[in-house]
């Protein structure tokens, strides 16, 4: 818990297996303390707005456990609202569907991943060892685009082993509360993934990024006995391609500027958004 009020009072723990910690701090901070902690042979990174399918969670260590080639596994997600006395549930990540990740060469796996781009990896089923290298990496350092940490861990996990996603409904997400956004640059849409990867004032973050990944994979090979070399720019230009390819012309070029003062307007002016709703 990173707020600033201890809760553990006002909590009711029924399970002697859960535990509660406030730790006050940064969410890199507080991910990169929660690493020391998890002693499980497998680990899922858990949201406060989501509720998970025990049944699903178990077939997920199940498979893990019967197929020692694959790094994580997962399933399908629906979110849900409570609006005019009904519940509205949606299909999300639906290019989660039939979602796997089986070459022999891990660059082969990342380029179908990213070439197709759905997040599949962050709130899987994974094997402890592996996430850990990858969580070291990730939370180590934050840098200066939005979901940098989704990007980095979509690319380290594939990288190492396989992955799967199976048929079943893993997990439900509350859509009743918005996302908490912009405490940090990694959470904030102001600097895309796109911008940050090709812009000049950048460039020197971008090498310590790629020399970052690259040790990593290199961690992760001694482990997995892989012996591909790690291609991070071409896998990761992927995505700016793809970003760029789906991005609407009004956020393009000369429209850009633009585009930020309406949505800043709008976002942080309470009246101008209750009007336009």
């Amino acid at each position: 818990d990173g707020s600033r009020t201890n809760l553990k009072k006002n909590i009711k723990i029924f399970d002697k297996n859960i535990k509660y910690i406030h730790f006050p701090s940064s969410l890199y901070k507080r991910l990169y303390y929660s690493i020391k902690l998890i002693k499980t042979k497998y680990v899922m990174l858990g949201c406060d707005d989501e509720f998970y399918v025990s049944s699903s969670l178990a077939k997920c260590v199940k498979f893990l456990l019967l197929n020692k080639d694959f790094v994580s596994c997962t399933g399908r997600a629906i979110s849900f609202n409570f609006k005019n006395n009904s519940i509205i549930a949606n299909n999300i990540y639906p290019l989660l569907k039939n979602r796997k990740l089986i070459h022999s060469d891990p660059n082969k796996r990342i380029e179908k991943h990213f070439s197709n781009y759905e997040q599949g990896h962050l709130y899987a089923v994974s094997e402890t060892k592996i996430w850990k290298i990858a969580a070291k990496t990730v939370f180590s350092k934050e840098y200066n685009f939005y979901a940098a940490w989704e990007l980095q861990f979509e690319y380290l996990l594939p990288f190492s082993k396989k992955s799967l996603v199976l048929p079943n409904l893993l997990w439900l997400r509350s859509k009743e509360n918005e996302p908490i956004r912009d405490t940090s640059p990694s959470m904030s849409f102001s600097n895309s993934f796109s911008n940050w990867w090709t812009k000049k004032r950048y460039l020197k973050e971008k090498k310590i990024f790629i020399k970052s990944m690259k040790l990593a994979c290199k961690r992760l090979n001694k482990i997995t006995k892989n012996k591909n070399l790690p291609e991070i720019e071409k896998a990761f230009e992927i995505i700016n391609k793809d970003y760029m390819s789906n991005l609407h012309y009004l956020k393009k070029d000369f429209f850009y500027p633009l585009y930020k003062i309406v949505y800043y307007t709008y976002r942080y002016t309470p009246y101008l958004k209750k009007l336009i709703q």
